[in-house]
Formats: C-alpha cells, sequence, structure tokens
C-alpha cells in the first residue's frame, strides 16, 4: 500500500515451539509467549475495562474456554471448546505490550519469562 497510516503494522508468525526470532522481516512468536503474555496482563493490575465494554463478554467466554495441556516431555497443546480468535487477538497485544509494562517474571508452564522494562516498579 502506498497510503499513509499512522498506525504500527509489523508481521507475527506463530510457532508451536521453540524460541522467538526474526527474520526477513517476520517476527516469530511461540504460542505459548502468547499466552503467557495475556495470563501476564490479565493478572496484573495493568489492564482495566469498562463493563459492558463491546466485546468483553464474548473475550472472557473465549478465555474461559480455552485450555493450555502440557505433556509429561513438555509439549503444549491449546485447545478451545469456542472460538479463540478474541483470544489470540488479545494475546498479540498483551505480547507487544509486555516491554510497556512494569518489570515482573511469570512463571509460566516450567519457562520463566520476564516482562516490562528496567526501571519500572
Amino acid at each position: 500500500r502506498k497510503e499513509k497510516m499512522d498506525v504500527f503494522l509489523t508481521s507475527i508468525g506463530i510457532t508451536s515451539s521453540g524460541s522467538g526470532s526474526f527474520s526477513h522481516g517476520i517476527e516469530r512468536v511461540p504460542k505459548k509467549d502468547l499466552m503467557a503474555a495475556a495470563n501476564y496482563v490479565l493478572r496484573s493490575e495493568a489492564l482495566a475495562a469498562q463493563p459492558g465494554m463491546a466485546g468483553l463478554k464474548e473475550l472472557k467466554e473465549e478465555m474461559e474456554a480455552y485450555r493450555v495441556n502440557t505433556s509429561r516431555s513438555g509439549h503444549d497443546t491449546f485447545r478451545s471448546s469456542y472460538k479463540d480468535d478474541l483470544v489470540m487477538a488479545f494475546a498479540l497485544v498483551a505480547w507487544r505490550a509486555r516491554t510497556y509494562l512494569p518489570r515482573a517474571s511469570v512463571q509460566e508452564a516450567g519457562t520463566n519469562i520476564t516482562y516490562g522494562q528496567e526501571g519500572h516498579a
């Protein structure tokens, strides 16, 4: 597109495992990292939503139906008995926003992940 847009656009590929990487203009992010970021934002006080906000009820329903199972060998599977479009959109935003949040470590499924910037509480 040749139109100037006042938004930040980036290509993200969601991977099933491994570590994140960047090549050929695509940032590759493990789904586990996305879900850990979403979980961190939900547990922190970084998120505030007004009751009755458009889409909030649907997001809550999708998140309640979303499950992460880790096998004994450490392989994660992600399942939902419902659609997961809003869960994935929220997880992508949470993952991107993680650098602007207060610094904290989150233990998720055996992986210690640090979010936020130095200097934040």
